[in-house]
């Protein structure tokens, strides 16, 4: 009895080394698939990442500005209580422009170096001017002498060290408040003072 020759592999007339009509594709092909539509994910996933960022960043920035503007008013503030302490120590007076900081050392614990940064400006020296009006004739002002203390200005954040992309600056006055202020309104503020507070004016 004679054996029946086994069926060939491929269908007659298909070139040999190809899948049979209907089988699976070959091994390299989907991994080619694969890796394509990984390498598509990937770039959707960076430039949706990318747009994000982009989008949030003025936010975080706006965040980051803000909280710097809570510290330099909060630093403000204190600054300002020190100085009414020294006036009810000393009859009213306020501290001398010449060595202030010194003076208000002993009022803030010896603690005023943090107080004078606002932590809003880059460099050296303090973020903060005392611009206290003078008193008469040379001598120390009294808190009684000011005659708009609401409006009086006694501590800002230093102009000439402020980035230009920083559009308010805080501003202490006598009665103690402390506000966020333009730029502009600040400078007309100090140069009316000036005006009212000049410092030869006499009884």
């Amino acid at each position: 009895m004679s054996q029946v020759p086994p069926p060939p592999p491929f269908p007659a007339g298909q070139p040999v080394g190809t899948p049979p009509a209907g089988g699976p594709p070959p091994q390299g092909s989907a991994t080619k698939t694969v890796a394509i539509v990984l390498s598509i994910i990937g770039v959707l996933m960076v430039l949706i990442c990318g747009g994000v960022f982009l989008i949030l960043m003025p936010a975080l920035g706006k965040a980051k500005e803000a909280a710097k503007a809570t510290v330099a008013l909060s630093n403000a503030r204190q600054l300002m209580v020190a100085v009414h302490s020294y006036a009810t120590d000393f009859k009213d007076r306020v501290p001398a422009n010449a060595g202030w900081a010194d003076t208000l050392n002993s009022y803030l614990g010896g603690g005023v170096e943090p107080m004078l940064d606002s932590r809003r400006i880059d460099g050296p020296g303090p973020d903060f001017v005392y611009a206290a009006p003078p008193g008469r004739k040379g001598r120390q002002l009294l808190l009684s002498e000011i005659r708009n203390p609401s409006t009086t200005i006694f501590f800002h954040e230093d102009l000439t060290a402020l980035p230009p992309s920083i559009k308010t600056v805080v501003v202490a006055y006598a009665d103690g408040a402390v506000k966020l202020v333009p730029r502009a309104e600040l400078e007309q503020a100090l140069a009316a003072q000036a005006r009212e507070y000049p410092p030869d004016r006499g009884e």
